[in-house]
């Protein structure tokens, strides 16, 4: 079905909206990785603390549990959705195991 010149912007838009708040959400869990840290706390408790804070970021699934496949078409919709998913090599991996420095 096609749709108007319109409604994709504001589809666009809505996906712009919603990638910048996983960028920020990023920033949230640095900083608080770095204030857990100035505080002794612990590697393995920072990491469960940030894997709840991340829990609603990723990775995209099919249905309730499974993984999204990578996609395979060389178009934007395809790089984004395969950037975002960290069921693949190279997408967004949203576990905290690991993230702190």
């Amino acid at each position: 079905m096609a749709e108007s010149f319109a409604t994709r912007r504001d589809k666009l838009q809505r996906v712009l909206v919603m990638v910048q708040e996983l960028i920020n959400l990023n920033a949230r869990g640095e900083s608080l990785d770095t204030q857990l840290k100035n505080q002794g706390v612990s590697q393995a408790e920072r990491e469960i603390t940030l894997n709840k804070l991340f829990d609603g970021a990723g990775p995209p699934k099919k249905g309730s549990s499974v993984a999204l496949d990578e996609c395979t078409e060389d178009t934007v919709t395809d790089r984004i959705i395969n950037i975002l998913n960290g069921a693949i090599t190279d997408g967004v991996d949203w576990d905290a195991e690991g993230a702190s420095t």
